[in-house]
């Protein structure tokens, strides 16, 4: 939540916005601090993820009501910039905690847009986290799109780096973290076991 708020606002800075635009956003997006405060007291479970969602998805359609659509078209490009940014930074810890060649590192870049693109247009379209089911297939469609790109060597290593860094986090959570490049999909394919990759 807080680290996408941050980026919206990062991205309005960058629409040249008149004062105008600048008094009716404040208003948004202090109104929507206020909600998320609320959120944060809710207890934890799905309700207070899809308040959290509906809290993004509004906020996002208030300010988008703002602007011209010059700065609509200015605004789509710089958010599709900052997927394709944030898919190599993780791409690049990736390629040095795993040694993968460039061939891999295209592929997993490629793999790890894919999925940042499909959740983006999903939460633009207004829907819903997914249900249990869908994410379960999801995590096997990923699992075997990695299959296919990491040697068992790497995908072990990847294993062995969730153990280290995901026991603590997973046992507070209820679930199992995952390397900082790995985007949620990943996150959880890479949990994956008794998988025998192949290089593609």
């Amino acid at each position: 939540g807080g680290e996408r708020g941050h980026g919206l606002r990062r991205m309005l800075r960058q629409l040249d916005l008149t004062p105008n635009q600048e008094s009716q956003v404040r208003a948004i997006m202090e109104s929507a601090s206020t909600r998320r405060a609320e959120i944060t007291e809710m207890p934890a479970g799905p309700e207070r993820v899809e308040a959290r969602m509906e809290l993004r998805q509004e906020t996002r359609r208030l300010v988008r009501e703002v602007l011209t659509p010059a700065q609509r078209e200015q605004a789509e490009a710089l958010k599709r910039r900052h997927v394709a940014e944030r898919v190599a930074r993780r791409v690049d810890r990736m390629t040095a905690h795993l040694d993968l060649d460039a061939a891999q590192a295209r592929q997993v870049e490629a793999l790890f847009l894919r999925e940042a693109r499909a959740r983006m247009n999903a939460f633009e379209r207004g829907e819903g986290p997914p249900d249990r089911e869908t994410r379960r297939a999801r995590r096997e469609a990923m699992r075997a799109q990695l299959a296919r790109i990491l040697t068992p060597e790497q995908l072990g290593e990847l294993e062995a780096h969730l153990e280290r860094r995901g026991g603590r986090r997973g046992r507070c959570a209820g679930t199992t973290s995952a390397p900082s490049y790995a985007p949620p999909l990943v996150r959880a394919a890479a949990g994956a076991r008794g998988a025998r990759p192949r290089r593609g």
